[in-house]
């Protein structure tokens, strides 16, 4: 029982610690972020980028939550141990469509919506490198 004890007590320590990292990273961060997004146009970038950051930190608070609270994760609720996998997954998928506008505005120089997509724009999902034969160096 005193095991399980400290291993409880070690796995909460893995939990909190990564989340006050997060937290405090954010505080010192904030200033920026306002001068830099909040203050701005919302151009696409931008929204996804609060989006994906508000996401992951939405995401990082109830996994928190949860993972100190352990008996939720035994509890007959497997629609609240089903949220924080929805919002990974939402969040891996905004950021995705982030990296592929800002590869964008990156090597092709021109605006976000003139044209359509390349037909290349799904490897930049797999790959975040981008295509050389495309990029204007």
């Amino acid at each position: 029982m005193a095991i399980a004890a400290s291993d409880a007590r070690a796995i909460h320590l893995f939990i909190v610690a990564p989340a006050f990292i997060a937290f405090y990273d954010h505080a010192l961060t904030l200033d920026r972020e306002v001068t830099l997004i909040w203050k701005c146009n919302f151009d696409p970038r931008a929204v996804l980028y609060l989006v994906t950051r508000y996401f992951g930190e939405l995401l990082l608070l109830i996994v928190t939550v949860y993972g100190v609270a352990a008996k939720i994760w035994l509890s007959e609720a497997p629609v609240w141990n089903q949220v924080p996998q929805g919002i990974a997954l939402t969040t891996v998928v905004i950021a995705g469509c982030r990296m592929v506008l800002n590869l964008r505005q990156v090597f092709h120089k021109r605006d976000l919506f003139e044209d359509d997509l390349p037909s290349s724009a799904p490897l930049h999902f797999i790959s975040p490198f981008p295509n050389a034969e495309t990029a204007d160096f």
